[in-house]
């Protein structure tokens, strides 16, 4: 359950993301706790697998993803990645998107055991990632970067679906 940006909600735990150093903090009973911690650079929000019970936690930094299935005791690598992760998030299905710094989706159905890459790149750095409802029967991902929002339908190379364009000058 998603509390705001970089934010998570467990039961009676939230835990929020922050990086450079990557580090994810859960506040418990007895305080803030850090759940993960690690060099590297940056850290995507964490998202909790399976929507309805979550047992797991999943998270991207620049190193890779990485599964806790114990609520940030132990950690455990299930892909390394040389394209750091920009975003994470999780389809209503409870397949979970990926995409990195370079625009590469990757997807899971596992929990994280295992990804897929989508097999294309978006042309610049995706900040938003967002799964269509009835996500197993309409499989599209909208992307938001810098430069427009992009438009993937059932998987395929994206298109653009809207340019980025400034309001005004507020």
């Amino acid at each position: 359950d998603r509390v705001g940006e970089g934010a998570l909600r467990i039961g009676d735990e939230r835990c929020v993301s922050y990086g450079d150093p990557a580090t994810v903090a859960c506040l418990r009973a007895e305080g803030w706790a850090t759940v993960y911690a690690s060099d590297a650079r940056s850290v995507t929000a964490p998202v909790a697998w399976p929507p309805a019970a979550a047992t797991r936690l999943v998270l991207g930094d620049s190193d890779g993803v990485h599964v806790s299935s114990d609520l940030g005791d132990t950690w455990e690598t299930t892909l390394a990645l040389d394209d750091p992760a920009a975003v994470l998030t999780e389809a209503d299905d409870g397949t979970l998107l990926l995409a990195t710094r370079a625009g590469r989706l990757l997807s899971s159905r596992d929990g994280g055991d295992t990804w897929t890459d989508a097999g294309w790149q978006l042309p610049s750095t995706p900040h938003v990632l967002v799964a269509r409802p009835a996500f197993a029967t309409h499989p599209d991902v909208l992307f938001g970067t810098h430069d427009g929002v992009w438009l993937s339908t059932a998987f395929a190379t994206p298109a653009r679906f809207a340019p980025y364009e400034r309001l005004d000058d507020r």
